[in-house]
């Protein structure tokens, strides 16, 4: 007879433990009816010195596990509720202790079993509904001083005798950092010069997570076990090692060198090193072990942040990271009506056919059903541009105007209307690509004969027309201010307060040397420049991920180490796909782990990017209706510590879900003092760094409430068609006072724990539904 069965420590999994002795708790689901009949579970594992396998019987207990989200009476998880399983049975509890006969510095493997009294087979959880593999578990040393004369060769194995390596002192007296500098010849005028170069093979790891470059635009997580094995070129890897340290690998960007690494067939880390600069320059990578990933990363981070500031970028913020702890007015928060109020944008919406009527009814949708956005977004699509090929890539921009065709009063008109028929709109933005647009500038318009053009080739595809850098400065002035240009004022006269910037990665996919040398850091310092001077904080950054603009001063400095304010939202992630179900949970699985690195960018605050409080129609031809993941999104962007962007389609919409991410909820129209949209928080980050999207455990995003310092755990279901669930307590949180006293309450289920102390083991267990 099969049982469903929940673990802690978690099965399939790998977890770390401080102490000698670990708690053991499983939670048997036996098939319905038979939790009347007794039961044998065991804990079956290798932690002995002989590392053999044996038994460690476990003992049912009276005592049961406080359950915080079985049921769903709330409206914001009404979305979620389709066919969910509920336990008409008490589930059985079984407990004992596991003690750790081993050497400290060596993990090992453990699996459940278990069976009905009286029968003489076991059942292994590998063969239950779940198919559980094997847990592994690690006893960890405790840290010493002795950690900082750790040789690097300790973690990298046959590091070539060309690296040099700089060993450097943290803050942190249990921890060790290194630089490994890797010369790189000069490139030719427009050749760039292309090295690959084997760093050493990383030893005694179990688990890998890293950052790869999905594209030219954006980051994304990939995660493996204890051989490297990655085909793509990524900025950050991050080693789970047998010892509980990790061991953390930064790719830095900078100076004309752009810098990855991936793996061989035999699991070595390769570097890979484009230099464009016609001196020889250093390649280089920023090493360090950490108590934990984010110390880890925190550490490589600062070390970067010194190096782009020794070479003339702006110094790093006294806190070298993004959360700073309390200290912040709460009144600057609740009049930042950009970052802190709803935004709408038309891009999912309206699609890219837009017009002044469409636009305006769109509004009056939203207003009728009791949605009052603060900002808006007019996105792609209402531009005046000219085809050269049949996709919307093979489209230059023709004049800085509106579309005559789709706004034939202009810009400034539709602006005026907004404004008049819907006062709580405080901020008007609009979309437009680096180049202009993505196939650059018409080079027979108005623009093309006001600037100085350059034609460019591309790494993909054909050639375009660019603003040469000579001009791209007096371009992004004149576009963005009330300066004449041409024919009348343009964005700032219009009323148009915010900007997003979107294509950034385009000046990654520049072909030639000489280009990339000239125009890349022209362009990133006249955006930098002119968004922030016309429109201050109220800009989006988008498809902006890739390294030479993540280690620009722009973003990765910043002389105002304030978490909230002159801070710009830069896109964390891929797009929202609201019609591709499987992209739902890898939309917030991506988000959760690249914020492990975006949140240490001082000039920007994650954006999640939009969504959708309804789904959109199922298109004609499919047979089932979309699913409905909107409670889903919600609730991570209530994480994220960034914007709250919708983009609901006409007549599509939740207000009873939107009403929950707003204070106070949105039944009439909001003053000018209304506050922002929910209360303001860190940027969430996943707790767990090392789970691939497909694995068997709950996806966990971690935050604080920024003025107060409150612990919040989001709990995410990465399978649309099973239910999950954990056991988990008060260590799952983040900033716990282990003096401290916390009570636990479910969103979801509004069901509130005893008082916990803050080094409290308590367990409660969370089932996730299907979604």
């Amino acid at each position: 007879m099969s049982a469903r069965v929940v673990c802690d420590p978690i099965l399939g999994q790998t977890s770390i433990h401080d102490d000698d002795s670990l708690p053991i708790t499983v939670v048997l689901f036996p098939e319905d009816g038979a939790e009347e009949t007794g039961w044998d579970v065991a804990l079956w594992h290798n932690g002995t010195h002989s590392r053999e396998w044996e038994q460690l019987d476990l003992n049912e207990t009276d005592g049961v596990i406080e359950v915080l989200n079985d049921s769903h009476p709330n409206p914001i998880t009404s979305s979620l509720e389709t066919n969910t399983p509920h336990h008409e049975h008490q589930p059985l509890t079984f407990t004992n202790t596991l003690f750790n006969w081993t050497d400290r510095s060596n993990s090992f493997n453990f699996t459940v079993k278990y069976r009905r009294k009286g029968e003489a087979d076991w059942t292994w959880v590998k063969s239950g509904p779940d198919e559980l593999d094997d847990g592994k578990l690690i006893f960890k040393r405790p840290s010493t001083p002795t950690a900082l004369t750790t040789p690097l060769e300790n973690y990298i194995d046959g590091i070539s005798s060309d690296c040099r390596i700089e060993t450097h002192v943290p803050d942190s007296s249990t921890a060790s950092l290194w630089t490994i500098s890797i010369p790189i010849p000069a490139s030719s005028s427009r050749e760039p010069f292309l090295k690959q170069f084997v760093v050493g093979l990383p030893t005694n790891f179990t688990r890998y997570f890293a950052l790869v470059r999905q594209s030219s635009f954006w980051l994304c997580p990939r995660h493996g076990f204890s051989k490297l094995d990655l085909n793509e070129e990524a900025i950050l890897l991050s080693f789970l090692r047998n010892d509980g340290y990790h061991f953390v690998v930064l790719a830095v960007s900078t100076d004309g060198v752009v810098m990855t690494v991936k793996s061989d067939d035999a699991g070595n880390i390769i570097a890979l090193g484009r230099n464009d600069e016609t001196t020889p320059k250093d390649g280089r990578l920023v090493c360090a072990i950490g108590n934990t990933i984010e110390e880890g990363i925190g550490m490589v981070m600062a070390r970067t942040k010194e190096l782009i500031s020794q070479r003339g970028g702006t110094k790093p913020c006294a806190n070298k990271g993004y959360p700073l702890k309390g200290g912040n007015k709460a009144e600057s928060l609740t009049h930042d009506d950009f970052h802190n109020g709803l935004t709408y944008c038309t891009w999912n919406s309206l699609g890219p056919e837009l017009t002044h009527s469409s636009f305006m009814a769109a509004l009056h949708d939203l207003d009728a059903s009791d949605i009052y956005p603060s900002t808006i977004i007019i996105d792609d699509g209402w531009q005046s541009v000219v085809p050269y090929g049949s996709t919307i890539f093979q489209h230059r921009l023709a004049s800085i105007q509106a579309s005559s065709k789709s706004f034939p009063d202009g810009l400034k008109k539709l602006v005026s209307d907004i404004k008049k028929e819907f006062p709580w709109v405080k901020n008007i933005g609009v979309w437009h690509g680096v180049f202009g647009y993505w196939g650059g500038i018409e080079p027979d318009s108005e623009i093309g004969k006001k600037y100085k053009l350059r034609s460019i080739d591309m790494k993909k595809g054909e050639g375009i027309w660019v603003i040469d850098s000579v001009d791209v400065q007096r371009f992004y002035d004149d576009f963005y201010s009330a300066v004449k240009l041409i024919r009348s004022s343009f964005l700032v006269d219009c009323g148009i307060n915010a900007v997003k910037l979107d294509t950034q990665g385009l000046l990654d996919d520049i072909k030639n040397s000489a280009d990339r040398r000239d125009l890349i850091p022209a362009y990133q310092a006249a955006i930098h420049t002119s968004a922030t001077k016309h429109f201050g904080n109220k800009v989006i950054s988008c498809m902006a991920q890739y390294p030479s603009n993540i280690f620009s001063p722009e973003i990765l400095l910043s002389s105002n180490p304030s978490p909230t304010n002159h801070r710009i939202a830069m896109r964390n992630s891929d797009d929202f796909w609201p019609n591709q179900p499987d992209s739902h949970p890898w939309h917030i699985h991506t988000n959760a782990h690249t914020s492990l690195l975006t949140t240490h960018l001082e000039g920007i605050t994650p954006d999640w990017d939009m969504f959708q409080t309804k789904p959109s129609p199922s298109p004609s031809e499919s047979k089932s209706p979309t699913p409905d993941f909107s409670s889903y999104h919600a609730a991570a962007r209530c994480l994220s510590g960034g914007l709250i962007s919708i983009t609901d389609v006409p007549a599509q919409h939740n207000p009873t879900l939107l009403s929950f991410l707003t204070a106070p909820p949105l039944s009439s129209p909001p003053n000018s003092k209304t506050s922002g949209i929910t209360l303001p928080v860190h940027p969430g980050k996943t707790a767990y760094a090392y789970a691939g999207d497909k694995e068997h455990r709950i996806l966990k995003i971690t935050t604080t409430t920024l003025c107060s310092g409150v612990p919040v755990l989001g709990l995410f279901n990465p399978f649309p068609s099973k239910s999950i669930s954990e056991i988990l307590s008060l260590a799952d949180f983040s900033e716990i006072d282990p003096e401290k006293e916390y009570i636990i309450r479910s969103f979801s289920s509004s069901k509130i724990t005893q008082p916990l102390k803050g080094d409290s083991e308590t367990p409660t267990r969370n089932n996730l539904p299907l979604l």
